[in-house]
């Protein structure tokens, strides 16, 4: 779902400067739009000539089409400017695919900068190109982060280790 609170217009606005230095960047956006309309947006696209680099898919995206975007994504950037957990990130790393997300507490409690994902200072769209520029020029960083994603929800968030966690958890009470 396309939400406020999850700062699209940040990534909007980084794209602008992302553009100049990798012209052959496509942003898909992709998702209902959840209590607000995409009339803010799309007057970003407009008024800095972003059409040619956002593709727009902003219906319902039925579960069994979800593993199109993340499999045709090289890159998931989630701009989120307030949560609590996410799925989306989650899925990503499931997917195998690189992830680049706000430095917001839960969510580095999951991702390491460089490490297993990338972080960018939240709510900030110059941190944002910033840090898309230089994953984007760094092809071989980007594949040690990707595996490193992929290994960390293989391991601490497996279904096995979820299981014993909660066992655990059960346990104590």
């Amino acid at each position: 779902m396309i939400k406020k609170v999850k700062g699209l217009e940040i990534l909007l606005k980084a794209l602008m400067s992302v553009k100049d230095k990798h012209p052959d960047i496509l942003l898909v956006i992709a998702g209902k739009v959840w209590e607000n309309n995409f009339t803010d947006y799309q007057k970003i696209i407009e008024e800095n000539n972003l059409q040619d680099y956002c593709l727009l898919h902003t219906n319902f995206i039925p579960q069994e089409d979800v593993a199109h975007y993340y499999c045709a994504s090289d890159l998931v950037v989630l701009p989120y400017k307030k949560i609590y957990q996410s799925g989306v990130l989650m899925m990503t790393l499931s997917f195998e695919k690189p992830v680049l997300t706000s430095n917001l507490p839960p969510l580095k409690e999951v991702i390491k900068d460089n490490e297993n994902g990338f972080l960018f200072e939240s709510e900030n769209s110059s941190s944002l190109a910033e840090k898309i520029n230089c994953i984007l020029s760094d092809e071989k960083q980007w594949e040690i982060v990707r595996k490193n994603g992929a290994e960390l929800i293989k391991t601490a968030y497996s279904w096995d280790e979820i299981g014993k966690q909660t066992k655990e958890a059960y346990q104590t009470l």
